[in-house]
């Protein structure tokens, strides 16, 4: 299979709808991201998580019940729970998605809860930071054409 063919099958595979991937295609497109030209993401899920003190956590994953568990997990040893949680459909741009999704939390209010630059959030709004990610996760802007 020739490279300009590989890619255009990547593109057109991950736009109609994200399929499943081998490890072998996965090596694939990862050396195809790397290529001039190359697929720059390839699909994912934003997600958005209350914890039980009122902590927003956003993020993004490949595997989002493996990632949305293992912040349940991690809650359990702080003495937290998850008490809402929302995940996307698979899309393209999520890694863009996120970092729209953690600015979106730090310019509406939201402190960073560690005291440092991360993905936890104090002070905001679960529903509104759901809205503005179901935004997102629906856009196509970022969508090969």
């Amino acid at each position: 299979m020739s490279e300009p063919y590989e890619h255009a099958e990547l593109v057109r595979r991950i736009v109609d709808g994200c399929p499943p991937l081998s490890p072998e295609q996965r090596a694939r497109i990862r050396q195809l991201i790397h290529a001039p030209g190359g697929v720059t993401e390839i699909c994912g899920h934003i997600y958005v998580i209350e914890l039980s003190n009122g902590t927003i956590k956003v993020g993004q994953t490949e595997y989002p019940h493996q990632r949305l568990s293992t912040h349940r997990r991690g809650a359990l040893r702080f003495g937290l729970t998850v008490v809402r949680e929302w995940c996307s459909s698979r899309h393209l741009a999520f890694l863009a998605n996120e970092k729209r999704l953690i600015s979106f939390c730090k310019e509406s209010g939201g402190e960073y809860a560690t005291g440092r630059r991360s993905e936890y959030f104090t002070g905001l709004d679960f529903t509104i930071i759901q809205a503005f990610a179901e935004q997102l996760a629906e856009s196509l802007v970022d969508a090969p054409r």
